[in-house]
């Protein structure tokens, strides 16, 4: 079975967990302000049930039903958070997308780039139509990046989820691909028409900045992951030598 791919922006590296991770993940589980926000179901977990946990994401990938990242600081290499695609459906292409990041990294922008860099993995590489998320309505600065990725609240489930002793509401929200498709194309039309803008003002042609725009680049070899459903997960091309795929950047 072919590995799970990375993917790279400018900041971040998106990898697989690891079983070095176990400390971070249990770091994320056990942090009250984190269990205040999200529905995850691993707080309180202990450092045997973390590794079983990274174990199970590793299976999911095999099965075409999950791809769970590690998020990582490029200049760094410390682990802030995870983000990924759970509940993939290959038969109506659609995944929910989940993010969860250290309180200490949180306010910096590094949701915004982990998410979206997933979005663009589900769209462009598992080939999905639909990605959603659902988030207690409390979670402001989840709504936040949610709303810069451009997805659209559907409703309320009332009282959907139990915490503690009471039944809250979650709020859905999703993104269809050609929804994304817009806003990827207009974001790159900006960016061009700014970079035109900027040169007729100052005369000379200035150096590109270094961005990733649409259409992405991506050094890849000549292999494929498999197709997803009963054998694998849908296919992406790792990276030469790092295995990683390049990101755009977010307009």
């Amino acid at each position: 079975m072919k590995e799970q791919p990375e993917l790279e922006t400018k900041r971040l590296v998106l990898r697989p967990l690891m079983a070095k991770d176990d400390l971070s993940v249990q770091e994320l589980a056990n942090d009250p302000q984190v269990a205040a926000t999200s529905l995850w179901y691993m707080h309180g977990a202990g450092r045997k049930v973390c590794r079983y946990w990274i174990n199970g994401t590793h299976e999911s990938w095999k099965h075409g039903t999950r791809a769970e990242f590690a998020i990582e600081l490029k200049d760094g290499g410390e682990m802030l958070g995870l983000a990924g695609l759970e509940g993939v459906r290959t038969e109506h292409a659609s995944a929910e997308l989940t993010f969860l990041l250290k309180v200490r990294f949180w306010g910096q922008g590094y949701a915004t780039e982990a998410a979206s860099a997933v979005v663009w993995f589900g769209f462009k590489r598992l080939k999905l139509n639909r990605i959603s998320a659902i988030l207690l309505p409390a979670n402001i600065a989840s709504a936040r990046v949610l709303r810069k990725l451009g997805m659209t609240r559907e409703g309320v489930m009332r009282e959907a989820a139990r915490r503690g002793d009471k039944f809250e509401d979650l709020v859905m929200v999703s993104l269809l691909r050609q929804e994304w498709a817009a806003r990827t194309l207009r974001a790159t039309a900006h960016s061009l028409a700014c970079k035109i803008r900027t040169r007729r003002q100052t005369g000379p042609p200035q150096p590109r900045p270094t961005r990733w725009l649409f259409p992405f680049e991506t050094r890849h070899r000549a292999s494929k992951l498999p197709v997803g459903g009963p054998s694998g997960p849908v296919g992406v091309r790792p990276g030469e030598g790092t295995g990683r795929t390049a990101v755009p950047a977010a307009g």
